[in-house]
């Protein structure tokens, strides 16, 4: 587990977020759904850091993760995820009053749902 941010290295670590059996890839392309149903998991173990802010994975395991010629993060290649996630970017700014705020996206890949949020409207991300 870690015990020091790894940004600063501070020990004031707060939790926040817990969730068991999270799988540990995301971004993997698999040839058989039975292939992507059976792997590994893991456990999210979400803190922020007191004196820098930076929030990680108190539990992350790199044993776990893959990057690979299978690996994909961006789904922005299909105009239907585009058109969901331009409009699901408008749909949050709207709803949550995030014109002009500063957002954070948390594991943003190529970070094109930021950009869309910043089009919508949100100030700074």
């Amino acid at each position: 587990m870690i015990k020091a941010c790894p940004a600063c290295e501070s020990r004031r670590l707060e939790g926040f977020f817990e969730l068991e059996g999270v799988p540990a890839n995301s971004c993997l392309l698999f040839e058989q759904q039975s292939e992507a149903k059976s792997y590994p998991k893991g456990r999210l173990d979400l803190a922020i850091c007191c004196d820098c802010g930076f929030i990680t994975n108190r539990t992350f395991e790199p044993e776990l993760t893959e990057y690979s010629g299978r690996y994909e993060e961006t789904q922005s290649y299909s105009p239907t995820f585009v058109a969901f996630g331009r409009t699901l970017a408008q749909t949050w700014v709207n709803r949550y009053a995030l014109h002009g705020k500063h957002i954070l996206e948390i594991g943003c890949g190529k970070g094109e749902f930021l950009t869309w949020m910043l089009e919508a409207g949100a100030g700074s991300g």
